[in-house]
């Protein structure tokens, strides 16, 4: 086996770890339930109905777990089975279940929207350093377990003392910083 496909197969493999994650979140099962639809043959058929799902499995167990009960207790939260995915039923929702789906949905947005722009924000900041840092300053950042800081040095190799207010972010200290060399340059 190549390295390429050995890659894929990874990727292949995280894909599906990804979608069953999403899925069992989605559902509200346990991992022991999801392996137990799975592995009373649900995943893989080409369409389901509710009824033709309990008439396949009957009264199959998997362990403890019961799969009709859990199909059961799927079909009374308005999910149906097709093929190898979970399809919510809108019209069987409650307007509360609706509700939470869209608040899980929003989270999820709103987590999503913060992790860009704090990304975006350092880029940012990295892109006004490299284009208004006067000639001969050089500004690193240093970041270890549990702690991050920023060093100015001037053009003769001197550190300038922390001159900044030590801010929350380092996008905001190396605002500062940049703010400080062009200050000193004057």
């Amino acid at each position: 086996m190549s390295v390429e496909e050995r890659n894929r197969e990874y990727a292949e493999r995280a894909a599906r770890d990804a979608r069953r994650k999403q899925e069992l979140a989605f559902l509200g099962l346990t991992t022991r339930e999801y392996h137990a639809v799975m592995q009373a043959g649900v995943n893989g058929v080409a369409d389901f109905s509710m009824k033709s799902v309990l008439d396949l499995l009957k009264v199959q167990q998997v362990g403890k777990i019961t799969v009709q009960g859990i199909c059961k207790k799927l079909e009374v939260n308005g999910i149906r089975l097709s093929g190898p995915y979970f399809h919510e039923l809108p019209e069987k929702q409650t307007p509360e279940q609706r509700c939470r789906a869209m608040d899980r949905e929003v989270e999820a947005l709103h987590a999503e929207v913060e992790r860009l722009r704090k990304d975006a924000e350092l880029e940012r900041v990295m892109q006004r350093a490299a284009v208004e840092l006067p000639d001969g300053w050089e500004i690193r950042i240093c970041v270890e377990r549990g702690a991050g800081w920023v060093d100015l040095f001037n053009p003769e190799g001197d550190e300038i003392a922390d001159t900044w207010s030590g801010q929350e972010t380092l996008s905001d200290e190396v605002s500062e910083a940049v703010d400080t060399a062009k200050e000193a340059s004057r």
